[in-house]
């Protein structure tokens, strides 16, 4: 991008708007996070690693959860940490993993469980 901008500027060539509309966006500061909030990415794939974690058993208690009870326990696990979500936020995050990870192989390593 510094290229375009060098080049228009050396030989008097009017900027076109791509070039403008890349400089602005850069100039705009991005939305901030509120202070201790994970990304909305790390926070999903760690709601779906402690689901998948409660669903083998492997979480503290040794239980394994059935599906109608593992989002409600994922709830009560994360409590008190920044992922925590109530059931319904869990189970969409769950999804959106599940989702993305169909869409994007790779984009998790999601393999060795």
């Amino acid at each position: 991008m510094t290229d375009a901008v060098r080049f228009c500027d050396r030989h008097k060539v009017p900027h076109p708007d791509w070039l403008k509309a890349a400089v602005r966006s850069l100039a705009d500061p991005p939305q901030k996070r509120k202070r201790g909030q994970p990304p909305a990415d790390e926070a999903d794939l760690i709601r779906w690693d402690v689901v998948v974690m409660l669903r083998l058993g492997r979480g503290e208690d040794r239980k394994v959860y059935k599906w109608d009870e593992v989002f409600e326990a994922a709830s009560k696990y994360l409590e008190g940490t920044p992922h925590w979500g109530t059931a319904d936020t869990i189970s969409a995050s769950y999804k959106r993993v599940i989702k993305r990870d169909r869409l994007t192989p790779g984009r998790y390593y999601t393999k060795d469980l």
